[in-house]
Order: C-alpha cells, then structure tokens, then sequence
C-alpha cells in the first residue's frame, strides 16, 4: 500500500527544524537527481550482498553487472512510496532513512485502515536529534502532526536488535554473555549518555547464520515505536512543539544531567 498522502506545508515545517541543524553539519539538502542517484547506490550495494550470501565472489560479481535489474528496483522503490516525493518526505533525508519510514508507515496505516479507524490527520514523519531513544509526536504551527524520530533511533533499533540475538545465543550455548555482547551493550549505553544519539554508535557486523532474525526484531522496534506515536494521533494526544518555558527547561535539565553523567564516565574510563 502506498502511504496515505501527506500536508506539504508540515513537510516544510519538519525541513525547518532539519535544516539550521544538518547546514551546521555540512548536510545540505537532496535534490532528485542526487537521491536517486544515492538510492541506486544503496540498491547496488544490496544486491551486491544477496550475490555474496547466496554464491560467494563470482555470483556479487555479476549481480553488480546488471544494471537492468537495478533500474528496475529503483523504479519500483520510487513508485511505491513516492520516495522522491518533495512533497511527501523531506529533502533531509538520506534514501535509507526515508525507505525504512515510508515502510513502516504504509504497513501501519493499512493496519488502521483494515481496522475501520481513520486517522484526523496523516502524521509526518522524519529524523530529528531528540536526545531520545524513541520517538515523539508533536503538534505543528499550521495545526498537522509531526512525528520526530531521534537521527540515532535505527542504528540504535538494529544495534538492540543484535543484543537479542546473540545474548540469547550467548545464555544458551554458554551460560553467560560474551565479552563482544557485554562491550557492545556497554558501547550503546555509552553513546547514547554522552553523546545523546546512537547515530554515531558503532555497528558489528552480523553472522548471516541470525541475519534474518536480527533484521526482524530491528523491523518490529521500529514498528512498534512509529505505530505508538500514530497512536497518539488517533486519540489525539498531541503535544503543541516546545518553544520556551516549563517544557524547554524541563528539557535542558535532563540534558545537563545526561553531560553530567557522560562526563563522570569518562572521567572514571580514563
């Protein structure tokens, strides 16, 4: 299912709030021909690793050659989430991000249309440094629902995802986590306290053995988080977007607290 159309002008709104902080970083704004370009690459790479894992060298290697098939799964991407979309999904975002939330928002708004519900407004959805490892659904100037996943909020989402995985492996074949589980549980917290986004955190590569499995429990993370917030919106439970007062000191103290801490701990790692 094609995702339900969305308010361009709360498009806009979520790009003013990416921009002052992705200009800062040296990300400036996609145009088509570049996100398509970056989609194709992305495709490219993906199918590059289905030639690895089902033939090894030799089967990537002519994977890689088939151009035909690329264009094709571009032109199917592009067609089944609108992804180059100006209108639909915001310029900020990379081609990876914006296939991963326009998934997992077609899925969960067939789920609420198969169900007779009907949502007072489709939300929008994008990336956005939170400082939290979920989501949040805020209510726009011009009235629409924005939905701010934190920039971290996948890596983290895949990252978690491992530690199920092989921390049930690990208490099954040996009765205790590993060193590498422990240290990359360890590398998660850490980020996200001193850092404030896993965005950054670094991501072990994955046996193809658990592949499948560590790519589901990533998928539902992300489901889960996204349909909590457009359940918000279906009972309209929406949060005006913080500009001052209570709310911006409330949120500054926990940030200051969080540095506190990140802080301490690097003090006692060195």
């Amino acid at each position: 299912m094609i995702p339900a159309p969305r308010n361009p002008e709360t498009v806009r709104m979520l790009e003013q709030l990416q921009q002052n902080e992705r200009a800062q970083a040296g990300e400036p704004e996609l145009t088509r021909e570049e996100f398509v370009r970056c989609l194709r690459d992305d495709i490219a790479r993906g199918i590059i690793k289905e030639g690895l894992d089902a033939g090894g060298r030799d089967a990537a290697i002519r994977a890689s050659g088939n151009d035909v098939d690329i264009d094709r799964r571009v032109a199917r991407a592009l067609e089944t989430f609108a992804l180059d979309d100006a209108s639909q999904w915001s310029r900020y975002e990379t081609p990876t991000t914006r296939w991963l939330i326009a998934d997992i928002c077609s899925r969960v708004e067939t789920a609420i249309s198969q169900r007779g519900w009907k949502l007072p407004d489709v939300p929008v959805v994008g990336t956005f440094t939170t400082g939290q490892i979920t989501a949040s659904t805020q209510l726009a100037e011009n009235g629409g629902s924005l939905v701010l996943i934190d920039n971290g909020f996948f890596t983290f989402a895949h990252v978690l995802a491992q530690l199920v995985v092989f921390g049930s492996h690990d208490v099954q074949y040996r009765g205790d986590l590993t060193d590498g589980t422990v240290q990359l549980l360890s590398n998660l917290v850490a980020t996200h306290v001193v850092a404030g986004t896993c965005l950054y955190l670094y991501r072990r590569a994955t046996p193809a053995a658990v592949e499948n499995l560590v790519a589901a429990y990533r998928d539902a993370i992300g489901v889960f988080v996204i349909a909590h917030e457009y359940a918000h919106v279906l009972h309209g439970d929406i949060d005006p977007h913080p500009r001052g007062g209570t709310s911006r000191s409330v949120h500054e103290a926990e940030r200051s607290e969080e540095r506190r801490v990140g802080k301490e701990c690097r003090s006692r790692w060195s």
